[in-house]
């Protein structure tokens, strides 16, 4: 896979986020279906993390796991620095840089997962568009109220550049200097396991209860795992 082409997977499933505010109809970050859509985002993104850190315990170890600490580590930090933690009080603006932030690492497992095998980088931007649309429904319900519609569609979408960067960057890294790939693929994993156990899936029983939510949890899993597995 060339960079040019995980440029175009990662813009297209940047973009992919502003479904969410098209399709839904969302009254705030209450909402039942708000909790549904960070379910399936946070299904996908445990589904993705399995074989990230898979291939990177497979390569080294001790270095995928030392990427997956850092990775874990550094989030927690950067939600008490920016103070992401508010539930469905937060401001708009914060819900923005949260969505960024969360971002960034979901490029990151893109563009690494494209240069370690160029079908494991499909698979990976395929659910990622995915999971777009969910986080993009759940973030329609912070701008919708107070922002038309189009303009929550753009800042849905725009709120995937880090996504983008980190997903051309993170190829690019990991193609240049493949011995540091185990401990990518580490951070990467790591970073989604902590974003959708410490935010996600809080938000999603606050909405929907813990049945349902998990009901929803399993079936995005499995389905990453079964078109992983195909790849």
């Amino acid at each position: 896979m060339t960079i040019n082409t995980v440029a175009l997977y990662a813009a297209l499933a940047a973009a992919a986020a502003g479904l969410g505010p098209i399709i839904s109809r969302v009254q705030g970050p209450e909402d039942r279906f708000v909790g549904f859509a960070n379910a399936l985002a946070a299904g996908m993104m445990l589904g993705l993390a399995y074989p990230l850190i898979r291939d990177g315990f497979d390569s080294e170890t001790v270095q995928a796991t030392m990427g997956a600490a850092v990775a874990v580590v550094a989030l927690f930090l950067v939600h008490v620095w920016f103070n992401l933690d508010g539930g469905d009080s937060l401001p708009p603006i914060r819900a923005l840089v949260g969505a960024s932030i969360h971002s960034a690492p979901e490029g990151l497992a893109l563009g690494v997962a494209a240069a370690v095998d160029e079908r494991f980088g499909v698979v990976v931007a395929l659910t990622l568009a995915l999971h777009n649309v969910g986080e993009g429904i759940a973030l329609s319900s912070y701008l919708v109220r107070r922002e038309r519609r189009l303009g929550a569609v753009a800042a849905a979408a725009l709120s995937n550049l880090p996504q983008f960067a980190m997903a051309v960057g993170g190829f690019a890294l990991a193609t240049a200097q493949p011995a540091l790939r185990p401990a990518l693929l580490g951070a990467a994993a790591g970073s989604l396991v902590y974003l959708s156990l410490a935010d996600l899936l809080p938000g999603g029983y606050r909405g929907s209860g813990r049945t349902a939510i998990s009901i929803v949890v399993i079936a995005a899993t499995s389905m990453v795992a079964f078109a992983e597995a195909m790849r």
